[in-house]
């Protein structure tokens, strides 16, 4: 399991495409790339997930991980945000064909009107809402890590 933090994402994804470019292991041996960004705003309960259109196994992987134990999540949104796709650090990965899921604070994003503006201040952050991303996160990651299947790589790399 790697875990990265990457700079660049608002220049242009730089980060996590210098990453792929030589990544640190082959991208044969990875199995997956779950991408967490703005998740500490938006309902406590709730979390978009985008890629299970391009990655049904993942798709079902998170609902097994969400079922699993306590996340605190309780509404999942899938099969939305596709104008988001593009913009964040899993993209360069999906576009090597990893799998990859985008776990994101909700949609539609109209609903934060703090959404990249000035307004977007440490203090409209929901530390709950964080762990509970990161608990369905961490669980949907020790499911993949421990399933000796490997997820198909991506329908489309678009």
């Amino acid at each position: 399991v790697l875990l990265c933090a990457f700079a660049g994402e608002e220049d242009g994804l730089l980060g996590s495409k210098a990453i792929c470019s030589r990544p640190p292991v082959e991208v044969r041996r990875m199995v997956a790339m779950l991408n967490m960004d703005m998740i500490g705003r938006g309902g406590v309960g709730e979390v978009a997930v985008l890629g299970t259109k391009r990655n049904p196994s993942l798709g079902r992987a998170l609902a097994q991980a969400n079922g699993i134990g306590r996340t605190g999540i309780r509404k999942l949104v899938t099969g939305q945000g596709e104008e988001l796709w593009k913009r964040s650090d899993h993209y360069p990965f999906h576009q090597i064909g990893i799998p990859s899921l985008f776990f994101f604070e909700g949609l539609p994003i109209s609903r934060n009107a703090d959404y990249h503006t000035w307004r977007d201040r440490i203090e409209g952050v929901d530390v709950k809402k964080i762990q509970n991303t990161c608990r369905l996160v961490h669980q949907t990651a020790c499911l993949l890590a421990n399933d000796d299947s490997r997820p198909p790589a991506p329908r489309s790399r678009r």
